[in-house]
């Protein structure tokens, strides 16, 4: 039972990881988007702008600090760690 608890709670971080990716990648569609004026307004260039679109959209700004093993080299491997073989 303890074992379908484990996958359960998994699979709602999976779901939760590929919403929080499919995010950051439509926050730098917009970003990438956004008018001169306004990058002005926010003290950002064009090529702040054009290094943050062109990152991957598993690259997480938020996630770089965490210490857990499962957030710092990916929910994958800490699965694979913790149930593979």
């Amino acid at each position: 039972m303890q074992r379908r608890r484990d996958w359960l709670f998994y699979g709602r971080a999976w779901v939760a990881q590929l919403r929080r990716w499919a995010e950051l990648a439509r926050q730098r569609r917009q970003l990438a988007m956004l008018s001169d004026s306004a990058l002005k307004d926010l003290g950002w260039s064009r090529t702040d702008i054009l290094e943050e679109s062109e990152r991957p959209f598993w690259d997480d700004p938020l996630k770089r600090r965490a210490g857990h093993p499962s957030l710092r080299h990916g929910l994958a491997a800490y699965l694979f760690q913790r149930f593979g073989n």
